[in-house]
């Protein structure tokens, strides 16, 4: 597993939920992704690319996460997320998580600190509030749901928020990558 590796990479991309279900409750997981690991090698793949798997609350397939520190439960545990890199590494095959970083559920802490707060959160400023809704009107696959909504922050907070299923948040933020290499050691270091 050389320095350059992506340059020439066999990217395999699994979107957990559809890939492989080992407990037959209908939801695949990674629990499957271990079971099918020769499988995938055998197509030549040298590394997989998940999309998102953290805690979320599902409103917008896994991008809306709420706890980038945890693996959403109906995928398994993170104990399972350290065996599946493991034993893909056994094989040769690297392990990338899709950490959409700028992209939070509004169950996530981070919003819901900013959202209660009278302006920015000093922890962190992460999202980016108006005082006016936009002119402009929003589409939303959800409907009877408001892309853009009145925050209900602080009185005379006046504030509105993008608030579908998500809170977007300032270009992304190193707190999250930097808590998810922590936290997963072996899952992210080359």
């Amino acid at each position: 597993m050389g320095g350059d590796w992506l340059a020439d990479a066999v990217i395999y991309e699994i979107y957990p939920q559809s890939f492989a279900d080992s407990d037959g409750d209908g939801i695949g997981d990674l629990r499957g992704v271990i079971d099918h690991l020769d499988h995938i090698a055998s197509l030549g793949v040298d590394t997989v690319w998940f999309n998102p798997c953290f805690v979320s609350p599902f409103v917008d397939a896994g991008y809306d996460v709420a706890d980038y520190l945890t693996i959403a439960p109906r995928y398994g545990t993170n104990d399972d997320m350290v065996e599946l890199v493991a034993r893909a590494r056994e094989r040769g095959i690297r392990v990338l998580l899709d950490l959409v970083a700028g992209h939070t559920s509004i169950e996530h802490p981070w919003f819901r600190a900013e959202l209660a707060a009278d302006g920015p959160d000093p922890a962190g400023d992460r999202y980016i509030w108006v005082d006016d809704l936009p002119a402009r009107e929003w589409a939303v696959d959800i409907p009877g749901t408001p892309a853009w909504v009145r925050s209900p922050g602080p009185p005379g907070g006046g504030r509105a928020g993008r608030q579908e299923a998500v809170g977007d948040a300032r270009g992304g933020d190193q707190d999250a990558a930097e808590g998810v290499r922590d936290h997963f050691p072996t899952a992210v270091r080359a």
